[in-house]
């Protein structure tokens, strides 16, 4: 080969060899960045919480009523000292044949 030819082509191998070394480099600066967050996160979680209260205690109780009569039963069973939890709808109407809709209703206070 040419000498001119050759010193071109180890000018190229050499800066082929940098920017080889080079995006090494990035990538490992990359790597160490992100699992620098990583632990930081980790380590922002461990908080020392202090004595954790439980939860009071608390029962449920449950009716089935019709739709119409929902507001009735509600009135009775806080009249009582319950809490309306939930309202669940257990028989859709049925429009066709005349049928009332059917919900569950369930109720919570704090236990005794």
């Amino acid at each position: 080969m040419e000498p001119m030819l050759d010193a071109r082509v180890a000018r190229l191998e050499r800066s082929l060899r940098r920017a080889r070394w080079g995006a090494l480099a990035c990538l490992l600066l990359a790597v160490a960045a992100w699992a620098g967050t990583r632990a930081v996160e980790a380590q922002a979680l461990k908080v020392h919480r202090g004595a954790v209260e439980p939860r009071p205690r608390t029962e449920f109780g449950q009716i089935e009523a019709g739709y119409a009569q929902m507001a009735q039963v509600m009135g009775e069973w806080e009249a009582k000292g319950w809490e309306t939890f939930e309202i669940v709808p257990i028989q859709a109407a049925n429009l066709g044949v005349g049928g009332p809709m059917r919900v569950a209703i369930v109720f919570r206070r704090p236990a005794k």
